[in-house]
């Protein structure tokens, strides 16, 4: 995640650290009669909340929990559980031993850390019914508000035409894809499709991407010796320097449309080169003729787009000879197992002049191109 430029969360809580609140929540639902106990579990009443069944389009004669073994001490068997009696696993509560159903879990938190009411709520589509439409009928049936602004899920990643599943072998691991594509190749591949659709992976398409990617490089290149830009660093410039075209603009705040961003991106590309291209320049004569400031702005505003808003670097990154570096790292290996450290230093300094970061854990020895 960290190679894909996926930023870490704020925080990363732990359900066995929120307990108290949990406990809380359903007893502060029992007490509005919007849930019940029996036979030591405590149940919703799904009949009680008369918006049950909006979040997922499903009427409420459609939707079953499944609660397995707790259904017959329900009274209504679309009734979902809060509290599960647990005499072996559970904490105590007022209710006996349990532990927590798996909804009321993401409510009492979110509701911890965020409040009763914030703005976006992620998952997957497979997740709308029965788990997001339980999250919000409890939350709102307790507080009087709608918990969530906008419930945002994704579409699965399909391989050989089924969801990929450990369960039935049909998956890869991202760590194995890194091995022969970089990790701005895969992340671009990955939002050339809106989110909410299903990704059917072929590893076609991210070669196709890989050309793709090369020809940004390419241009951001070409662009910033026109402009003088001394490096190729990520773009950090003021806004005044550059304009997102205002189409790709439009994309973005379609639902966060990425995949018709890109494409915007590339018609202001394409349409660039041609006019960088169309006639010759040099130092004495930097810019192209009909190659406007106005241009050289439009060209940085979609490198900005791809590099701050898509968080892909585009900076050719030179194939790293991995055989090379294993053999390093043994040869480190074998001088800490020697004692001799400075040695070892050395060879993680070289690395790490060569853009190649070098992490130690209780796994072995774990290193990724910075």
């Amino acid at each position: 995640m960290e190679l894909l430029n996926v930023r870490p969360a704020t925080l990363y809580p732990r359900v066995s650290e929120s307990i108290d609140d949990i406990i809380l929540f359903v007893k502060d639902l029992i007490d509005s009669g919007h849930a019940y106990e029996s036979g030591g579990s405590v149940y919703f009443k799904t009949d009680s909340y008369e918006k049950y069944g909006s979040l997922s389009g499903r009427k409420p004669e459609d939707m079953k929990s499944s609660d397995g073994k707790y259904t017959d001490d329900k009274k209504n068997i679309s009734d979902f559980a809060l509290w599960k009696k647990d005499e072996k696993f559970g904490w105590k509560s007022p209710w006996g031993t349990g532990r927590p159903g798996w909804h009321i879990e993401c409510s009492a938190i979110s509701r911890k850390f965020l409040g009763e009411q914030f703005d976006i709520h992620g998952g997957g589509l497979d997740l709308i019914f029965p788990h997001h439409e339980n999250e919000a009928a409890q939350s709102e049936a307790l507080t009087g508000r709608n918990p969530v602004n906008f419930w945002v899920h994704n579409g699965m990643v399909n391989l050989k035409g089924d969801k990929m599943a450990k369960s039935t072998g049909n998956f890869f691991l991202l760590k194995d894809l890194l091995q022969n594509f970089n990790a701005e190749i895969v992340r671009m591949y990955l939002l050339t499709t809106g989110y909410r659709q299903v990704l059917n992976f072929d590893s076609a398409e991210l070669s196709d991407t890989k050309k793709a990617f090369n020809k940004l490089c390419e241009f951001k290149k070409e662009l910033y010796q026109i402009a003088g830009k001394p490096t190729l660093d990520a773009v950090d410039i003021d806004r005044e320097n550059f304009a997102v075209p205002a189409a790709i603009t439009e994309e973005l705040n379609n639902d966060l449309n990425t995949s018709a961003a890109i494409g915007e991106v590339f018609k202001t590309v394409n349409a660039l080169t041609e006019k960088m291209f169309k006639d010759s320049f040099s130092p004495e004569n930097p810019l192209p003729e009909n190659f406007s400031p106005e241009d050289i702005k439009e060209g940085l505003g979609a490198i900005y787009v791809m590099e701050n808003l898509m968080g892909i670097d585009l900076n050719i990154k030179h194939d790293i000879d991995r055989d090379r570096v294993e053999k390093l790292l043994e040869e480190r290996r074998c001088l800490r197992e020697d004692k001799k450290y400075m040695e070892a230093d050395r060879i993680r300094e070289r690395l790490l002049q060569e853009g190649i970061q070098i992490k130690d854990t209780p796994a072995g020895v774990k290193w990724f191109k910075k």
